[in-house]
């Protein structure tokens, strides 16, 4: 199984959200959150507003839930 590598998930996590809103989350409180699922092969993290699922390998958005941002095209 692999390690979180949560400087490159504190850079994927904020590119998905909306640079309008991002001043309203704690990035370091959201990275506490995270947890590997999908059996190993990704990484989800968790807030009053969203959850967020990135590939373990590359750190792409996979799934999200929320209404909160603007996203990009996955």
């Amino acid at each position: 199984m692999r390690d979180i590598d949560y400087e490159t998930l504190l850079h994927s996590i904020q590119e998905q959200i909306d640079d309008s809103i991002s001043d309203g989350y704690d990035f370091e409180a959201l990275l506490r959150t995270a947890t590997i699922c999908w059996d190993g092969t990704a990484v989800q993290v968790t807030s009053k507003d969203f959850t967020m699922v990135f590939d373990l390998i590359n750190y792409d958005l996979l799934d999200y839930t929320g209404y909160d941002m603007m996203m990009e095209a996955i």
